[in-house]
C-alpha cells in the first residue's frame, strides 16, 4: 500500500511542477506577450497593435488561468485516485464508501470554484462592465 501512495505523491509532484512551470510560459507565449504568438498575430491582422507590456488585467488572467488549471489537474488526479481506491476496495464497503466520499469532495470543490469565478465575474461585470 505504501507503494501505491508514493507513486500518486510523485504523480502529484510532477503533475504540480508540470503545470506550474510550463502552462504560464505557453499563456504567455501564445498570447502573443513579447512574440508571434497566434492571438497576437490575429490582433495584427485585424489592425490592433501588439504591446510588450503586461497589463494588470493580463496578470490577472494569467494567474486565474493557472488556478483553474491547477484545480482541474487536482480534480482529475482526486478522481483517478478515488477510482482506484475503489476499483481495488475488494468489496470492502468502508473502502468503497471512502472512494466515494472523495469523489463526491472533488466534485463539491470543483463546483465551489467555478461558482466563485462566476459570482466574481458578474459583481466585476456589474460595477465595470
Amino acid at each position: 500500500m505504501n507503494t501505491i501512495k508514493t507513486f500518486f505523491t510523485s504523480l502529484i509532484v510532477c503533475t504540480i511542477a508540470f503545470v506550474g512551470f510550463l502552462e504560464p510560459t505557453y499563456a504567455v507565449l501564445n498570447t502573443g506577450i513579447g512574440g508571434d504568438g497566434i492571438a497576437g498575430q490575429a490582433a495584427a491582422g485585424a489592425g490592433y497593435s501588439q504591446t510588450d507590456e503586461f497589463t494588470l488585467s493580463m496578470i490577472i488572467g494569467l494567474v486565474v488561468q493557472f488556478v483553474f488549471g491547477f484545480f482541474g489537474v487536482l480534480f482529475t488526479l482526486l478522481t483517478v485516485y478515488a477510482g482506484f481506491n475503489w476499483m481495488t476496495a475488494q468489496g470492502d464497503s468502508g473502502k468503497v464508501e471512502t472512494a466515494q466520499n472523495t469523489i463526491q469532495q472533488a466534485i463539491i470543490g470543483m463546483i465551489i470554484c467555478f461558482s466563485g469565478y462566476g459570482i466574481s465575474n458578474f459583481v466585476l461585470n456589474a460595477f465595470f462592465g
